[in-house]
């Protein structure tokens, strides 16, 4: 989204197109190709499709994203990323988004530490709830496509979407095991479909072992228990004076709304439309004729 905000300047405005409006063909052959840059599954497939966004992309677009985007390319490019163990989260961290949420927990701001842990542990139980739920959901209603013979032992063992990413490796299993170019057992910690392969062969299923501990339904936690950790207070420092805004009808309340402030690639889009509106009553104001040019008819 920030290649978009950014290069967006580099090529033709957009246009109106009845309610709505369409950006320019280049704009948008430009930015389908660098999504194929960025799901590039090989290095050889990366380059080639590298070499393809420089040929479409306009010189001052091509040099933003190789100087901004491409130098970062082992935490973007699909290929670099699978080399590591993230299990699917390859975006922000979600943490982000239970801002809201732990809002609605913490409604007042002369809670002391005790009454702010109080509440976060209501807000802990809250969250669960649905996890729960969901879990209960996938164990009691296992999806149609997983019921294989490979995947009896992991049926209500594994999460559901473990479960949606082994169904297309044991789809193509190959005849020989001689590549091995996957990348699923090291960014998610599932079988390949070179291992499936073998289980096959053997005449064995998969079991809860050869899958990564992150997909179990019960997993044990190692946790002590005899560890307390005291909560203190935060020291109160006095202060000299009244506080600063009280006098002359200042305010001292801050904004408290949970809603997030938009995006770059959101204010991008508006500056879209307007600008495609704006181009498109232009056009046409040229046209019309002012109420003081028209001349009554007798």
């Amino acid at each position: 989204m920030h290649v978009l905000a950014r290069s967006r300047r580099h090529f033709p405005p957009p246009t109106r197109q009845w309610s709505s409006y369409a950006r320019s063909s280049v704009f948008t052959e430009f930015l389908s190709q660098w999504k194929i840059v960025l799901a590039a599954t090989s290095e050889e497939i990366y380059y080639q499709e590298v070499a393809k966004l420089k040929a479409i992309a306009p010189k001052e677009a091509y040099c933003y994203v190789e100087r901004t985007r491409l130098v970062w390319k082992e935490m973007l490019v699909r290929f670099l990323v699978d080399k590591h163990l993230q299990f699917g989260y390859t975006v922000t961290s979600t943490i982000e988004g239970c801002y809201s949420s732990i809002k609605a927990f913490l409604r007042r701001s002369t809670y002391d530490l005790k009454d702010i842990y109080d509440r976060l542990l209501l807000f802990w139980a809250a969250q669960q709830s649905p996890i729960a739920d969901s879990e209960a959901q996938d164990q009691l209603k296992p999806r149609h496509n997983t019921n294989h013979l490979m995947l009896i032992n992991l049926i209500k063992h594994i999460h559901n979407y473990a479960l949606q990413k082994l169904v297309p490796e044991i789809w193509k299993v190959p005849e020989h095991t001689t590549s091995y170019s996957c990348t699923i057992r090291v960014a998610y910690g599932l079988p390949c479909c070179h291992e499936v392969f073998k289980f096959l062969r053997a005449k064995s299923q998969l079991s809860k072992a050869d899958i990564h501990r992150h997909w179990w339904f019960n997993r044990s936690q190692n946790l002590d228990a005899n560890i307390r950790i005291n909560i203190i207070d935060p020291r109160v420092i006095p202060t000299r004076g009244r506080p600063r805004g009280v006098l002359g009808g200042l305010s001292m309340e801050t904004e408290s709304s949970t809603r997030r402030h938009p995006s770059q690639f959101e204010h991008t889009i508006q500056e879209e439309r307007r600008e495609a509106f704006r181009v498109r009553g232009h056009d046409q104001g040229q046209n019309q004729v002012l109420p003081g040019q028209l001349k009554r008819k007798r």
